[in-house]
């Protein structure tokens, strides 16, 4: 499990790198802080705190927000979700509301990676009031920017695109009121592998 694990991030690492520009962007944070205390020998990640000032062991995305649309489409989306890539827990889900349309969905989370203030996480549909979507793959990515979060879902093309683990949109939508939080954790690569 663990070469699977390592096989993983080092096959993200690219794939994520639109990730870590946008959060060398955005203004630190005392929990996306990177280390630079590590030796020229190792490659290390940032070792955030939580707020009571304990090391992060392992992602974690959470949180329940309404996103910004201007034509009075209501649209939420809530998170609790846990773990390093395809040992991901917990669920998240989504409503949207516009007129007297409704649907809603809940997944079962199945990959979660984070990038400093960012995360992509993905998930099966277990439930829902849609029943063509039931069984399928979603993702949603967001970024953490305090009171400025954004989110982003794959269905923002093609509702009926499944998406791979860990795959997703960038976040393109605005928060209008909520938060989300990403708290940032990725596993230290081998010595022999950072050199490279």
């Amino acid at each position: 499990m663990a070469t699977k694990i390592r096989s993983v991030a080092l096959a993200l690492i690219t794939a994520t790198s639109a990730a870590a520009l946008l959060s060398t962007a955005a203004p630190a944070t005392a929990d996306n802080r990177p280390d630079t205390a590590g030796t020229a020998s190792t490659v290390s990640p940032a070792v955030p705190f939580s707020a009571a000032g304990r090391p992060v062991t392992e992602p974690r995305l959470t949180g329940s927000a309404q996103l910004l649309r201007l034509d009075g489409q209501d649209v939420r989306f809530s998170f609790d979700v846990r773990g390093f890539a395809t040992d991901a827990k917990g669920t998240f889900s989504f409503t949207h509301r516009h007129g007297e349309q409704y649907a809603w969905a809940k997944l079962e989370a199945d990959c979660l990676l984070t990038g400093g203030p960012t995360a992509v996480v993905t998930g099966f549909i277990t439930d829902t009031n849609v029943p063509e979507l039931k069984g399928k793959r979603k993702g949603v990515s967001v970024y953490d920017h305090g009171r400025s979060d954004r989110l982003g879902y794959s269905w923002g093309i093609s509702h009926d695109v499944d998406v791979p683990e860990c795959m997703s949109m960038p976040p393109f939508e605005t928060v209008r009121t909520g938060n989300f939080t990403v708290k940032h954790w990725f596993p230290p690569l081998p010595t022999s592998q950072a050199a490279r």
